[in-house]
């Protein structure tokens, strides 16, 4: 027996999870403040201009340190050089950057000085072990950040790997158009939800 989706099956839960992703990402979707830590992944100089929606990431934080969220941020720390892995010897363009990445100062700020920036040299952030051990116990973790088509769905996708819910805020996010779309539309159809805003809140 062979299995072939349908077609005209494909393009319809295709068009359904695009427009949920689009028009329909919930607003305040709750989340547990107990049990649940925001991750703002990469939020460096280096890729300020693509960084389009701060103010989305200033109300997410704001609300997150009131509610009694922890924070976690991480920084690319891969070079032009450094490590001398796979991924230096493919050469990709998304993984080079000429010394550690800077993290914004104004997010710095907002964070505050006792939030934890950890280093990552692989866009899946969960295979750093200090990243893990901060966020392991968590039942939710909310995901903002950099690029959406990278760090932000590969440490989505191992976080419901460990049956972990995660919860990426859209607005929140930055990429390139249109990776970042099918990136988000990913994680919809299979990994987590996608969201325009959270509601930290006990259930």
């Amino acid at each position: 027996m062979c299995y072939r989706p349908n077609i005209i099956a494909l393009l319809l839960e295709g068009l359904r999870v695009l427009l949920q992703v689009l028009l329909f990402a919930k607003l305040e979707y709750p989340v547990d403040p107990e049990k649940s830590v925001l991750v703002i992944l990469d939020p460096l100089e280096e890729y300020e201009s693509l960084w389009t929606c701060r103010a989305a990431l200033r109300r997410l934080v704001t609300d997150a340190r009131e509610s009694g969220v922890p924070i976690v941020v991480t920084r690319w720390a891969r070079t032009a050089t450094d490590p001398p892995d796979q991924l230096q010897r493919k050469g990709h363009w998304t993984t080079r950057l000429p010394r550690a990445g800077t993290v914004m100062e104004d997010v710095r700020s907002w964070v505050g000085e006792d939030c934890p920036v950890v280093d990552v040299v692989f866009t899946d952030a969960w295979t750093n072990e200090t990243f893990a051990a901060l966020v392991g116990d968590s039942k939710q973790i909310v995901f903002s950040g950099m690029w959406t088509e990278a760090c932000v769905l590969n440490t989505v996708r191992s976080t419901a790997y460990r049956n972990i819910e995660p919860v990426v805020c859209r607005d929140a996010c930055a990429g390139h158009f249109p990776q970042s779309l099918q990136a988000l539309s990913a994680i919809q159809s299979v990994f987590g939800e996608v969201v325009q805003s959270v509601a930290f809140r006990s259930p």
